[in-house]
């Protein structure tokens, strides 16, 4: 991470994958680094400038793509997964090794030996273990005609990911966000 800069600036947007992707690709043009990302806008340091990352789907894609294209697929899924997570320095930590991936290309997957790779990964297998574990165990009971139930209370923000897979699991079953 010799390239990037660290300034005093916290940088705040609106907590989607794409503004986080955003503040990527303003951290890569702008060859810095801000010393906190937070969606939580209540607990502001007063001794930082704070920064407003307004959500561009354009530059958002233009990770995304760069990533899949210069890193790897692996990174990317690894940085989604982490995203997901209940980690509390997960924004920063993302930017961090994205930017270090930018640098050294798909050698990342493999550089468990730098402490940023090493703590994406963990936070990835954690992710990804719930998530494995409640696809196993989660049970609907039907509390109504054809409207089904099922109890659960994951750590980490996988909802999405797990319907996903009932909707995979459960083709004749009408699936919709009403």
């Amino acid at each position: 991470m010799h390239k990037w800069k660290f300034i005093n600036k916290i940088y705040t947007y609106d907590g989607s994958f794409e503004g986080l992707l955003t503040i990527v690709f303003d951290s890569y043009i702008n060859k810095t680094l801000p010393c906190n990302i937070t969606r939580d806008t209540s607990c502001i340091n007063l001794l930082y400038e704070t920064i407003y990352i307004k959500t561009d789907e354009i530059k958002a894609k233009r990770i995304l793509e760069g990533c899949v294209k210069n890193i790897s697929y692996h990174a990317l899924s690894n940085s989604y997964h982490t995203f997901l997570s209940n980690n509390p320095k997960k924004e920063l930590l993302i930017v961090q090794y994205l930017l270090l991936g930018f640098s050294i290309g798909n050698k990342i997957d493999h550089l468990l030996s730098n402490e940023i790779v090493l703590e994406i990964e963990k936070t990835h297998k954690r992710v990804f273990g719930e998530l494995h574990r409640l696809m196993g165990l989660a049970r609907f009971i039907e509390v109504d005609k054809n409207i089904f139930y099922c109890k659960i209370h994951p750590d980490n923000n996988i909802i999405e990911l797990l319907a996903h897979h009932f909707i995979r699991r459960f083709p004749t079953r009408k699936f919709d966000d009403t």
